[in-house]
């Protein structure tokens, strides 16, 4: 169905609406019925790219199925409920909102405080993306309800809230969120017990939505900066890997390994929020005591731009203003090392082109090929000629595998066979009354709720994938490895470049199989 934007494009659209009854609403409020209740079609554009802005509408939509707190009343995903409500600080402050990060439901800030930063940054570059697809709205409100939260994790400038509930504790249960009525386990860092990666991600994710905000509502991005300096200031002056002390429960599921590339991703974004010259001196020093101070973990990830490591972010955007060969070295080898489609110790390249990163023992491999070609698309903004078009070309090409190209989607509810087992506790759960369990763990059946635009973990880099419930790692999903993808499906939505263009300039998706 190539070129074919019909009645299927119209039916792939973007603000959906009682999602379980089949009915997508587009922006002019106009009411299509899916050809089925649980696939949006593909489509594609006369360029003969997919519809980007359709993909990205969906994505969008998913954030919805993890939030947390009193829901809306615009919630669009109609399947989710009020839930965690008691969730607060042993002295009473309100920690209701945010996001369950994954299939599960403790609210790790971390990875969601590097999500809120991704889609910020998604926004600030791309808006004209956001705007084409209609999603503009809708991606200031993802943003919000995730900074809402974060605001909550600001206890005065000297603690910063790390985590709500224990990951141990919630994976002893297979339930619906909105059965949650406990006052869950709430980890702060303070002066005995830091937390400066965690920190500085959250300072990261407010200053970058102080950038976002501040035209549409300057009294909020105020509120943001605000936190953003408190949390800078702490994560600096108390150092230390937020799961050492503060958050032991954390290490089994998000260990981060350093923080100095937090501290320079934080600053880099206060800098950016606010002018001052000191936050970018500050972020130049983090970011060169990370490169000696770090060396080991800095050499390792350095390729990687995920909740574990930012320095390849940090360095973009330190590139900004300073001139430094550290920085563009470590951007040029990031291109060179992820378009090259010849494998090395960072990113090896499967059968059928997909780019697969080495770094983190497998999980989320479509999550880290989606940062990437964000981050080589924020990147191709500052290039010119073939460095550009090998940036744009190799986010439109793995984009095209993510999306079902070669015979199988990667995103629940959209195109052609696409996952129907994700390990998610709210999707696989039957309709209340009926009590969920860890009975509905293990069965074969396909969940009964659809998680619209989730970008489920991956394929292995022999590009095998089963839709098993049961295996976490190539079916969970979670708000971070949306994050990226998010933005980059933004970017392509406008891009000057077409998929043709890049096969007519010899930069396709290299297949090796």
């Amino acid at each position: 169905m190539r070129g074919d934007t019909g009645m299927l494009l119209l039916l792939a659209v973007v603000l959906l609406s009682s999602i379980h009854a089949g009915r997508l609403v587009t922006d002019a409020g106009e009411t299509r019925q899916l050809l089925s209740t649980n696939v949006v079609p593909e489509s594609f554009t006369k360029t003969g790219d997919y519809d980007y802005g359709a993909v990205l509408s969906l994505s969008l939509l998913f954030y919805e199925a993890q939030r947390s707190g009193f829901l809306p009343a615009n919630q669009r995903v109609a399947w989710r409920g009020n839930s965690a409500l008691n969730d607060r600080t042993p002295a009473g402050q309100d920690l209701t909102g945010g996001y369950y990060d994954a299939g599960d439901f403790v609210k790790f800030n971390l990875p969601q405080a590097f999500a809120m930063t991704m889609l910020s940054w998604g926004v600030l570059e791309f808006r004209e993306g956001y705007e084409k697809a209609g999603e503009l709205s809708h991606a200031l409100a993802t943003i919000k309800w995730g900074t809402d939260y974060l605001l909550k994790c600001d206890l005065g400038g000297k603690a910063v809230v790390a985590q709500v509930g224990l990951g141990q504790q919630d994976h002893s249960f297979w339930r619906r969120p909105e059965d949650i009525k406990d006052s869950r386990p709430v980890a702060i860092c303070d002066a005995s017990a830091p937390g400066s990666d965690v920190a500085a991600a959250m300072s990261a994710a407010l200053a970058a939505a102080a950038l976002v905000f501040k035209q549409a509502d300057a009294a909020y991005a105020a509120r943001c900066l605000k936190s953003a300096r408190n949390m800078y200031s702490f994560a600096n002056s108390q150092r230390s890997l937020y799961w050492e002390k503060c958050s032991k429960d954390a290490q089994r599921y998000y260990p981060s390994h350093c923080y100095m590339d937090d501290l320079a991703w934080a600053a880099a974004w206060l800098n950016w929020a606010t002018g001052e010259q000191q936050y970018l001196t500050e972020a130049a020093q983090h970011y060169a005591d990370h490169r000696t101070k770090e060396k080991d973990a800095f050499e390792k990830y350095k390729f990687g731009l995920y909740w574990d490591t930012v320095s390849s972010g940090a360095a973009l955007l330190l590139s900004r203003k300073l001139q430094d060969k550290a920085y563009s070295d470590q951007l040029t080898n990031f291109l060179d090392l992820w378009t090259s489609y010849k494998g090395n110790p960072h990113v090896v390249f499967s059968n059928k082109g997909f780019a697969w990163y080495t770094k983190d023992s497998g999980w989320g491999s479509l999550r880290h090929m989606s940062n990437a070609a964000f981050l080589l698309l924020v990147y191709a903004k500052q290039l010119s000629g073939i460095s550009r078009d090998r940036a744009v070309c190799f986010a439109h090409g793995q984009m095209r595998y993510a999306l079902g190209e070669d015979g199988r989607s990667f995103v629940v509810g959209y195109g052609n066979n696409p996952p129907q087992r994700v390990h998610h506790r709210a999707a696989s759960c039957p309709n209340p009354p009926a009590v969920c369990d860890y009975r509905y763990f293990s069965l074969q059946s396909p969940n009964p709720r659809t998680v619209f635009g989730a970008l489920v973990g991956g394929p292995d880099p022999s590009d095998i994938f089963r839709d098993d419930r049961t295996d976490a790692q190539a079916n969970e999903v979670a708000i971070d490895y949306n994050s990226g993808f998010t933005g980059a499906l933004a970017a392509l939505n406008t891009a000057s470049i077409s998929y043709d263009q890049c096969v007519a300039k010899g930069l396709k998706r290299q297949k090796l199989g």
